[in-house]
């Protein structure tokens, strides 16, 4: 059969045997691209051998024996049946549903339409049912159901029962007659009824069923327009100095995310300094020397000169290390009473939870204000020789840090800085496996030269997690974007943890952009993630710095995962640049090529990649499958669940060699150790 037979075929079908009213029609039209039937699904499904999705599906069908019999016609009753399953999480839904047929080998699509629920999260199943007349050398039917939004999918093939379906030994089955195609809902047990333009029975089934002039409604229509609200896209970032303080005339780069950018404009403290209109868009500013806190502002222009986006960076303002310690002590402790006051410092986008003063093991006072000082008039009857006083900070993630002073040497003591350095740390058997269960006492910090054990010690649970999602969109991602939206939104959703952990999207081709700012809302991040679109060349690198910053605001166990399929042609940044960037951010880096999953050649600089990943504590794949791809998402998962997080005290800021030259030691075992220092909390 050609082609030109199959569209008229096609066309046939849809016209004549699919009841979808005028409305449905351009409801379907209106949605544009996000019922688009990927081609390259139908490809693999026809060619069988493969997974069917992520979504648990059944589907079956009855053939009506007098159609058959009496007209020559072989026409069907398709039904499928939906249990939620991984999409349960979602409030709302844009659910994609399909038959596509195999006619002669070739595929064919003979039913699309979709239907638009707001009351998802309630849903527990779906039965759909369609009827469709099936062209001469039709050999299966696969029934599909996609959700628009975060590209999961699942499939149903439905075998015939003996050889060929349209001969006349066909062991048909009569089919009631009824108007056009239905679906049905069913409901969570305990979930509030849905709104319904029809009656909902005392099971909780509710039935919507489309004739000629009323399409398929679910229990809560709404319109055809994407649900989710548009965001602000960040047109420009700052690519702050690698090394600060610094003084004198520096050259500051910036990245941009959109062709549309024509100039930008360097302002420091109000005052404009250049405007560039050449990419990339760089300016030689001259900082105050010596050094101090200075206001960095850029602004990105249009052809017109119009402002399009900006970003702001304080340059000198050295992010603030956790720390505690005593600052001030008055008063003689034979009397009975001193006054102490101690000071906090807090890092940049940290939160204070609590400061507790303790004469020994009593706890005398705590403070839930801000700070950061704390003065404390303090009753210490009958205090002896080795009596002590401590201060202790929680950040609201749970990190601690203290200061002791000894009521006998007051002075000697006050004048000691603790700083309280973070490590993170995954640990690997001879088989690449997470080790789980150490404790802290199979632990050895090197730091200097000198082993110590740590003096804090947390599992990946107790620490909050922000971490980013890097997505390669150039135009060589095309045929590949359907199943890298459906790994990455799996790979989302069983890596965050509710209410705790927080994640960002980035996609890239030659140009970064943020596509969802840092958020623990997984419904939301996973619907983001199917609206990518693949085309433009590759520049990895400058999408990695651009990732990077936007931790900043961040502390804690941190993450970046990026998706790629090809070198870096474009990136005005090298990998050693980028390497240094995220091992002096605390962020460890984990790179999944892709390799043969299409006709397209492919090639990596294998040993630059291996240096960015493996300088910052991640890790390096090359997978020539979807089955390899969610196995190496998978790994990364068990890795971010297993981390441990370590620290030890320093009577100083650490430099960023220091950082780098911190090991991380398993007693007695042979076990890979993988450690990056963390950032904001040394």
């Amino acid at each position: 059969m050609t082609t030109h037979r199959l569209l008229i075929v096609a066309a046939a079908l849809l016209a004549a045997f699919f009841t979808l009213s005028k409305a449905s029609v351009a409801q379907d039209t209106a949605s544009g691209e996000s019922c688009r039937f990927p081609a390259d699904l139908a490809e693999r499904l026809l060619a069988g051998g493969l997974d069917f999705g992520d979504v648990p599906l059944r589907a079956g069908f009855l053939v009506d024996e007098e159609a058959l019999l009496e007209e020559g016609k072989l026409r069907a009753t398709v039904e499928g049946r939906m249990e939620v399953g991984p999409l349960r999480q979602a409030p709302s839904a844009e659910l994609c549903v399909f038959l596509l047929l195999d006619v002669d080998g070739e595929a064919l699509l003979v039913h699309q339409n979709r239907i638009d629920f707001e009351e998802f999260s309630a849903v527990e199943s779906l039965r759909y049912v369609l009827r469709a007349e099936l062209p001469e050398g039709t050999r299966r039917m696969t029934f599909v159901v996609r959700d628009a939004v975060s590209g999961l999918w699942g499939a149903a093939p439905m075998q015939e029962p003996t050889g060929s379906i349209s001969g006349p030994g066909f062991s048909a089955i009569r089919v009631a007659e009824y108007e056009g195609t239905y679906y049905e809902v069913t409901h969570r047990a305990g979930a509030p009824p849905a709104r319904s333009a029809d009656t909902t029975d005392a099971t909780g089934t509710a039935s919507s069923r489309s004739d000629r002039e009323s399409r398929p409604s679910d229990a809560t229509p709404r319109s055809a327009g994407p649900s989710a609200s548009s965001r602000a896209e960040q047109i420009i970032r700052i690519v702050p100095p690698r090394e600060q303080p610094v003084s004198g005339s520096v050259t500051i780069y910036t990245l941009t995310s959109s062709e549309a950018v024509d100039a930008v404009r360097f302002e420091l403290d109000g005052r404009e300094i250049d405007v560039d209109q050449r990419k990339p868009y760089r300016a030689r500013i001259p900082f105050a020397s010596p050094p101090k806190v200075q206001t960095l502002r850029v602004v990105a222009l249009d052809s017109r000169g119009l402002p399009m986006g900006e970003d702001v960076a304080s340059i000198n303002e050295i992010d603030r290390p956790f720390r505690v310690r005593f600052t001030d002590f008055a008063g003689d402790p034979a009397s009975g009473s001193v006054i102490v006051e101690a000071k906090v410092s807090v890092p940049t986008g940290a939160g204070l939870s609590r400061v507790e003063f303790w004469r020994g093991e009593e706890l005398v006072k705590t403070f839930t204000s801000s700070g950061p000082s704390y003065r404390l008039d303090m009753a210490i009857p009958n205090a002896g020789p080795d009596d002590y006083l401590r201060v202790a900070a929680y950040l609201t993630d749970g990190t601690s840090i203290d200061d002791v002073l000894l009521l006998a040497a007051p002075t000697a003591v006050e004048e000691v800085e603790v700083n309280l350095v973070e490590v993170h740390v995954v640990v690997t058997d001879n088989l690449g496996r997470p080790v789980v269960d150490l404790e802290p006492e199979d632990f050895e910090i090197v730091h200097r030269g000198e082993t110590q054990n740590p003096q804090s010690f947390g599992y990946a649970a107790d620490v909050p997690l922000v971490m980013g999602l890097v997505v390669d969109s150039s135009g060589s991602m095309q045929l590949l974007m359907h199943d890298t939206q459906r790994a990455a939104a799996k790979f989302l959703g069983s890596t965050l943890l509710p209410n705790k952990d927080q994640a960002f999207l980035v996609d890239f081709d030659l140009q970064p952009r943020l596509l969802h700012p840092v958020s623990g809302d997984v419904v939301s991040l996973m619907n983001t993630l199917g609206k990518l679109n693949a085309d433009g060349r590759t520049a990895m690198y400058d999408a990695v710095v651009f990732s990077l910053l936007q931790f900043e605001r961040h502390v804690g166990r941190r993450a970046l995962v990026i998706l790629t399929d090809g070198d870096d042609l474009d990136s005005r940044f090298g990998p050693k640049h980028v390497a240094d960037m995220a091992r002096g951010a605390g962020v460890p880096v984990y790179l999944i090529g892709l390799g043969s999953l299409d006709t397209l050649f492919r090639t990596y600089d294998k040993s630059a990649l291996r240096k960015l990943t493996g300088d910052t504590g991640g890790r390096l794949w090359f997978v020539d499958s979807f089955d390899e791809l969610a196995d190496a998402y998978a790994q990364i998962n068990a890795e971010l669940r297993s981390q441990y997080t370590l620290g030890f005290y320093a009577e100083e800021d650490l430099s960023d060699e220091e950082k780098r030259a911190v090991k991380v030691k398993v007693k007695g075992r042979g076990f890979d150790v993988r450690a990056v220092v963390g950032s904001g909390a040394n």
